[in-house]
């Protein structure tokens, strides 16, 4: 199962994403330690021509509780972005309202 976590989400907790407030959904970290899942950051970048993605896994975030996996995804994510920011497309503000 594949969970898109850079959404904003209405009714989720507002957690450090790019060092601001995002409200961000604690459900992929929750459905992890509820069926003893492993949640695994994971990421498509786009290579040549743009029409081909390499695939690449991290390791999978440690079983804690679903506040701490969320933010620890965030950072992976967070990470990325900064490395390599003209992968990362968003059409929407991720923080307005947080």
């Amino acid at each position: 199962v594949a969970i898109l976590l850079d959404e904003k989400h209405p009714d989720g907790t507002r957690l450090p994403f790019l060092d601001r407030p995002a409200l961000t959904s604690l459900a992929a970290a929750q459905l992890a330690l509820k069926y003893d899942l492993p949640m695994v950051p994971a990421y498509g970048t786009r290579i040549g021509d743009g029409s081909d993605f390499a695939v690449e896994y991290e390791v999978p975030i440690a079983h804690s509780n679903a506040e701490t996996m969320t933010q620890a995804f965030n950072d992976s994510l967070s990470a990325r972005i900064r490395t390599h920011p003209d992968q990362w497309y968003w059409l929407l503000d991720r923080w307005h309202g947080a």
